[in-house]
């Protein structure tokens, strides 16, 4: 195939197994009308490269993080004018990057790539602390995962799955430790007659005598009620298919990997001698675990993980699993994923190869993707043209990545941070950490101030202190948030007055306030206010607090205004308007997700669109056909429901030619008097 010069063109390079992995995303570039070389994902041992087949094409991927392969592809002469990306194929964790001696323990360290595209937020953390430039894209391979799970048959879902690693253990040490671990797995569930489905690797299936179950994981994961698996990415695609997952980990490093549930044991065996290992790392894997750390305490929030050593415990925890639990599971999973991987990548795949050079003269190439730009580091930028003075960030213990990032690419503009509730003589990021206490003795004009809330809410909720101190400079880049965290405070405050207030907000952050978990913030008596600090739960809670509602308990979301909380209310009401007519959405997001999950319809829409899914091409959500909006299968729906808050006004301008042709489309954020009002005329849609 002889490549056009005129459009990007990528090399895909990989053999077996990843060579799978690759081919969605060599598939979706070529979707995108740009040029991709496929004869080179191979399942042979090698690959073949020659210089022809290189210097056609503007970019090269592969998804080789240490092999022979990628070393040479990186190092060969005629790399200098061509961008390397890596595609990961698993996530990250701490034995297989610093103790798989087969690597001569340098994996990812950084890896043999201009830039990597990483599972999500949490793994893209930890690539940069390794001296990575990462983005987080979302694994290809993942894409569709829980719909696959959600399709197969099920007979009868009992039981758990225990699941390792392809490699398990890096040292003789861990798999000993390890194999202690399962056969205490295997004698208490047999106790208790659990059913229990293996996936090991085989050499510890034939030393613990037990037989592997050789179904697609996707019918393995369908069949049971929970898993224990080793660190691995099983982890993750157990947890996306909303399987209660716990991790077995009974080793001295860090595991990196967030869990709500984790399998300690009491195996011992190596430890002494896998921690001298590790110590002789002699702080080389520091920033990795700052990072891992750091992200994981952002994920978890105020939630209390399980960690146990008693098998049966663990059992009981698993098969009836806590409602916090799984809700910090699900942002478990949140961080580890993004919608369509593969669109996103080839997205980005393009983008490079059509800035890079095609001149085999041309010095070592950057990789061109633009660095991160948020509200956050726009405010920082702007604050410190304006001050030109180093800047001192109120932020939280747990940095968010765009923290993160503003802390590497502004290192020698930052004072310090000022953590909330931290004690003094810390670091975060690299930066040192003082607490709040000391606020008045380390600012001034002179030093001017940026909180960084980042979504947040306690951190807000906590520094009305020091916003209200008179503190100059002192700015925050969402000042409606704040505006609307204050309101709902101040709503609570003069609640109190009508009788309990109770918020899953930290004890004492909203004073006269009765503190609860989300498991207990719904029992006993009606309280006056349910204040909700801002998590993914605050949905299912606002659904479950109907029946207060309906009798005047008021309940407001710190980081959802009242309008986006109800939507799933709202959405369902205006289904029920349709009385079973075949529908659409409009926008396939986080938005339509939540509104499937918590407005509990039994009519589902007939079709999701979504402008990211390819013309011609599918994607899938809970089993509901994603598609683009030019699809002609759009037209067999009688009604469009627009589904964003954010975008909303853009999504109607996007729907004129849905009106002009007799489809019904409708906003879900007006007053829902005015759907009821709805008319029957072709063209009568709600704006």
């Amino acid at each position: 195939m002889s490549i056009c010069p005129s459009k990007p063109a990528a090399l895909f390079i990989a053999h077996g197994a990843r060579a799978y992995h690759l081919s969605a995303v060599a598939q979706a570039l070529a979707d995108r009308q740009c040029e991709a070389r496929f004869e080179t994902l191979q399942t042979g041992a090698s690959i073949r490269l020659t210089s022809r087949i290189v210097q056609e094409a503007n970019v090269i991927v592969h998804a080789d993080t240490v092999g022979l392969d990628a070393i040479t592809i990186h190092n060969t002469p005629i790399k200098p004018t061509r961008p390397i990306l890596l595609q990961m194929d698993g996530i990250l964790e701490y034995a297989n990057t610093f103790l798989n001696t087969n690597t001569g323990n340098q994996f990812l360290q950084p890896a043999p790539a201009d830039a990597i595209f990483a599972s999500g937020v949490h793994d893209r953390s930890i690539l940069r602390a390794l001296g990575n430039r990462a983005i987080a894209t979302g694994l290809p391979r993942l894409g569709g995962f829980a719909d696959r799970v959600r399709t197969q048959r099920v007979d009868s879902r009992q039981g758990i799955l225990v699941a390792t690693a392809n490699q398990p253990a890096f040292t003789p040490g861990a798999k000993r430790r390890l194999l202690a671990s399962l056969r205490s797995i295997k004698d208490h569930a047999g106790d208790r007659n659990l059913p229990v489905r293996w996936r090991i690797e085989s050499a510890i299936a034939c030393e613990l005598g037990v037989e592997n179950d050789e179904s697609e994981l996707a019918e393995s994961l369908a069949q049971v009620r929970g898993v224990l698996t080793s660190a691995s990415t099983l982890a993750i695609e157990s947890m996306i298919a909303n399987k209660p997952t716990a991790i077995i980990h009974p080793h001295p490093w860090p595991l990196w990997i967030p869990c709500a549930w984790r399998y300690s044991t009491d195996a011992t065996d190596g430890i002494a001698q896998d921690q001298a290992t590790i110590d002789a790392l002699q702080g080389k894997d520091r920033r990795a675990n700052a990072a891992a750390a750091d992200s994981i305490a952002k994920i978890r929030a105020q939630t209390t993980p399980i960690a146990t050593r008693s098998a049966n415990e663990l059992f009981d925890a698993l098969l009836d699993p806590a409602p916090e639990l799984m809700a910090f599971q699900e942002r478990i999973v949140q961080s580890y994923t993004r919608p369509n991987p593969a669109n996103r990548v080839a997205r980005i795949i393009e983008r490079v190869a059509s800035s890079s050079t095609l001149h085999p003269e041309a010095n070592q190439p950057s990789v061109r993707i633009p660095e991160p730009k948020g509200q956050l580091i726009e405010a920082f930028d702007t604050m410190y043209k304006d001050q030109s003075s180093k800047i001192t960030i109120v932020a939280s213990r747990a940095p968010t990545p765009e923290l993160a990032t503003l802390a590497e690419h502004r290192f020698d503009q930052i004072e310090r941070f000022i953590v909330l509730a931290e004690p003094n003589n810390a670091t975060l990021l690299g930066i040192p950490a003082v607490s709040d206490a000391h606020i008045e003795k380390l600012v001034s004009p002179k030093n001017p101030v940026l909180i960084a809330p980042q979504g947040d809410c306690e951190l807000i909720v906590a520094s009305r202190a020091l916003r209200s101190s008179g503190i100059h400079p002192l700015v925050c880049p969402d000042p409606k948030a704040i505006e609307h965290i204050d309101a709902v405070i101040d709503a609570a405050q003069a609640a109190l007055a009508q009788g309990p207030v109770r918020t899953t907000l930290q004890e004492a952050s909203i004073e006269g306030a009765e503190h609860c978990s989300p498991a207990q913030i719904l029992r006993g008596n009606r309280p006056a206010m349910l204040v909700l600090k801002g998590d993914e739960i605050d949905f299912e809670l606002y659904r479950r607090s109907r029946p207060w509602r309906d009798q005047g308990t008021i309940v407001h979301s710190l980081r959802w205004s009242d309008a986006e909380l109800s939507s799933p209310e709202r959405f369902a009401a205006m289904v029920q308007t349709l009385h079973n007519q075949p529908y659409a959405i409009y926008g396939g997001g986080l938005h339509t997700r939540r509104l499937l999950k918590y407005s509990q319809i039994t009519n589902k829409p007939a079709m999701i669109l979504d402008d990211l899914v390819p013309i011609g091409c599918d994607d899938v959500f809970d089993t509901i056909p994603m598609i683009h909006p030019q699809d002609p299968r759009t037209r067999e729906a009688g009604t469009l429901i627009l589904s964003s808050l954010v975008h909303e006004e853009s999504l109607w301008e996007k729907s004129a030619h849905f009106r002009r042709i007799g489809i019904g489309v409708y906003r879900l954020y007006v007053p829902l008097a005015k759907i009821e009002q709805r008319s029957d005329e072709p063209n009568a849609g709600i704006c």
